[in-house]
């Protein structure tokens, strides 16, 4: 399918869940839920990959998440569809982040990490901690420096821990990444006034 195509393809799903029609008696739960398992694997298998297109598919598969309802809900295809988006990331996003990671840009691994915070407060905690999500986390700060893969890392592991231990235990480490920004602004200005006398 031609980039274009496919983007255009994402967006006007995107349209429809976010429509008053779609949430009323309009059910497309099983749709959305095909569209997004064969947008992603559309790109996770074609040879020649567009960036904007994986950005488009993970964005999809958020707004896809935010249309279902949460998992006391009561209506079937809703938490079927919930259910399918998990086992989208479980099975095809979680792996390939896993063994692509060297060759991927910054900005898909961000949306990726975005998409996997959005949910791990709830029902995906066990298959990230299960995946050795620590060590992966280091991993991601040792490839990728910048400040937004820092705060995305310390955030999303701040709310694992909170997921796991409760009592909002992972606060600490969601102001590690805040201490350690104010400690490199700090060395930063220190450094120059060094160098300047």
């Amino acid at each position: 399918m031609i980039p274009k195509t496919f983007i255009m393809a994402c967006s006007v799903f995107v349209a429809l869940m976010r429509s008053p029609s779609c949430s009323g008696v309009l059910d497309l739960s099983k749709s959305i839920e095909e569209a997004v398992k064969h947008a992603i694997l559309a790109y996770l298998y074609v040879y020649k990959r567009n960036i904007n297109q994986i950005l488009q598919c993970l964005y999809l598969l958020k707004e896809a998440y935010a249309y279902s309802p949460d998992e006391n809900s009561t209506h079937t295809s809703k938490l079927e569809l919930r259910s399918g988006i998990l086992d989208i990331c479980s099975t095809h996003l979680l792996p390939w982040l896993a063994t692509c990671i060297d060759e991927m840009e910054e900005e898909i691994i961000l949306g990726l990490l975005e998409i996997f915070h959005s949910i791990s407060l709830r029902e995906f905690v066990d298959t990230l901690m299960s995946f050795c999500w620590f060590s992966f986390s280091y991993r991601c700060l040792g490839l990728f420096a910048g400040d937004e893969m820092k705060h995305r890392i310390y955030f999303l592991l701040g709310s694992l821990i909170n997921s796991l231990l409760g009592n909002d235990t992972g606060q600490p480490i969601r102001l590690l990444y805040n201490c350690l920004l104010t400690l490199s602004i700090y060395s930063l200005c220190w450094g120059k006034k060094v160098l300047t006398v």
